[in-house]
């Protein structure tokens, strides 16, 4: 490995290993850099963050639950995911706990409520 390759391991001739379990933190940090700038080119300069991601799963259980269109997607109405989608987000608010900011903290309650209400309310009209 050269001096330019052993500071900069993305210019490494061979690039990151495929295998995960093989996998350096160089590998991790070229393979990050390598998707940003493959998102970047494409014309994405979208940042996700808790609140995003939390929301694009919370759009996926509305989707699953029959309330919102993901657009391009036809979504059928699926109960057992929409509940799984909600068990995770469940499972985020636990784990958590205690390191979300204020406003975080009230999304992912919100959230979990209105999730839940829509949740009962289709499975009455489904059963």
């Amino acid at each position: 490995m050269t001096e330019e390759t052993k500071d900069n391991p993305c210019q490494n001739p061979d690039g990151p290993t495929a295998n995960v379990d093989d996998a350096t933190e160089a590998d991790r940090e070229c393979a990050r850099k390598k998707a940003e700038e493959q998102a970047n080119a494409a014309g994405s300069s979208f940042k996700i963050d808790f609140s995003t991601f939390c929301f694009s799963l919370g759009t996926q259980a509305l989707a699953l639950l029959g309330e919102t269109q993901i657009p391009g997607q036809q979504v059928p109405l699926d109960l057992n995911a929409a509940k799984q989608t909600i068990d995770i987000l469940e499972m985020l608010q636990t784990k958590t706990r205690g390191n979300l900011s204020e406003n975080e903290s009230k999304l992912m309650s919100n959230l979990l409520y209105d999730l839940h209400m829509k949740y009962v309310q289709v499975s009455k009209k489904q059963g």
